[in-house]
């Protein structure tokens, strides 16, 4: 898809900075990105399957999602999920992570415990709300856009119903004012 409506489709972009100063030399500037794709996160880490329950005549085996193993293979792959969204959203900020790789799932999982210990509680908080804020529509933001577009809409009506000046001759080249 090129455009929607006209308008170029364009992904995600970065969030305004979140700025933290709280008494430090320098001021740590957070840029946040949503994410656009899950592929890259789907090469890296594969999502469980449940293993075969029962056979079921006409049907075949049939998996068995209730399994506590499979139910606890899910939860892994859900927080995983979940720290790589942090760590890509966090990408734009350029971080030098101590013990986070994020090329490797296994480290993933430390990324909240590696924020924490370099940021205060309230800071953590306002860095995952802009996280969320990048990743999430909310009913306010789909109201925003809808009020957005048709503001547009009608200023493109009205400045099309209007000529600013008269034109200089018609189609067939005949001068306008004769």
């Amino acid at each position: 898809m090129k455009s929607v409506g006209g308008v170029t489709a364009e992904k995600h972009g970065v969030l305004p900075p979140l700025v933290l100063a709280n008494g430090r030399e320098k001021p740590l500037a957070f840029l946040v990105r949503g994410i656009d794709s899950y592929d890259e996160f789907n090469g890296l880490v594969a999502r469980p399957k449940p293993a075969q329950g029962m056979y079921k005549k006409d049907v075949g085996w049939v998996a068995d999602e209730k399994s506590p193993a499979y139910r606890d293979q899910l939860n892994e792959y859900s927080k995983l999920r979940g720290a790589w969204t942090v760590i890509k959203s966090l990408e734009p900020s350029n971080i030098e992570w101590t013990a986070v790789d994020p090329k490797k799932p296994e480290t993933w999982k430390g990324v909240h415990a590696e924020l924490q210990t370099k940021l205060a509680e309230n800071e953590y908080v306002l860095l995952l709300d802009k996280i969320e804020e990048a990743n999430c529509l909310s009913a306010e933001k789909l109201q925003e856009n809808l009020e957005s577009f048709f503001r547009e809409r009608e200023a493109a009506a009205r400045s099309a119903s209007s000529q600013a000046t008269e034109a200089a001759s018609t189609p067939s080249g005949e001068p306008a004012s004769a």
